[in-house]
């Protein structure tokens, strides 16, 4: 797909190959984020991904020859409230995020697969 260029030639650098492809695996360390609306921002300055959300992750993980059965999210402050009062408050619009990823995920529509499991 073509809107998604950047991810593929971003994961392809990095494919690893199965030695052990039904060990089942926790990937302690993952993070979710969209950052399409800022223009012209390159995470941390080494790639030109905007955004790595549900599909992605799916993507990344599911097609990639290991077994991941569960992921843990680390968070990004991608999702924190734009308005919350008190302002301390705002990283909880990260948790209800990663709370709706972890609810698709355990709905069973993507496999075995549970991300944002932890």
């Amino acid at each position: 797909e073509a809107g998604r260029a950047h991810f593929y030639a971003w994961i392809d650098q990095t494919r690893e190959v199965a030695i052990e492809p039904e060990l089942e695996i926790v990937d302690p360390h993952h993070h979710l984020w969209d950052m399409r609306e800022l223009k012209g921002y390159n995470l941390f300055g080494i790639f030109k991904q905007q955004y790595y959300m549900t599909d992605e992750l799916i993507d990344d993980f599911i097609g990639s020859g290991h077994n991941v059965t569960h992921s843990v999210f680390v968070t990004t402050h991608a999702f924190f409230k734009d308005k919350a009062d008190p302002p301390w408050m705002a990283a909880l619009g990260e948790v209800e995020f990663v709370q709706g990823a972890a609810a698709q995920f355990a709905s069973g529509k993507y496999g075995h697969f549970r991300g944002a499991a932890g």
